[in-house]
């Protein structure tokens, strides 16, 4: 039980930091700009469990169209996916954050992942 604990933990940690980073990126970018313009903010549900946010930035002096997003999801280990993955049975949470722009051409990045 304690062990489950520190997973949940550990995992909120996580997911905290990965918001922080999507937040900081978002503030950044808006500021580097300059044109006053804010990203949107869309968030959204995944029916098997998690979810996330999605940020999208239009019209700028600089960002021609850019998002910046976080997401969360979590669920059972399918037999695929162990597989694939070699993870073991049982749960799975993977979240990170992903930023695709479009600057006077194209600039594309995905940030962090965690698969555990």
């Amino acid at each position: 039980m304690q062990e489950k604990n520190r997973d949940t933990e550990f995992h909120q940690v996580v997911v905290e930091k990965f918001q922080d980073i999507q937040s900081s990126i978002c503030s950044a970018l808006e500021l580097a700009d300059g044109s006053g313009q804010k990203f949107s903010k869309d968030e959204w549900q995944r029916p098997e469990g998690g979810g996330g946010l999605t940020r999208v930035f239009a019209e700028g002096d600089v960002i021609e169209k850019g998002g910046v997003n976080f997401s969360k999801v979590h669920g059972e280990v399918t037999p695929l996916m162990a597989e694939k993955l070699h993870m073991a049975e049982g749960n799975f949470l993977a979240t990170g954050v992903s930023i695709v722009l479009m600057v006077h051409g194209l600039v594309h990045g995905n940030d962090a992942t965690l698969v555990h």
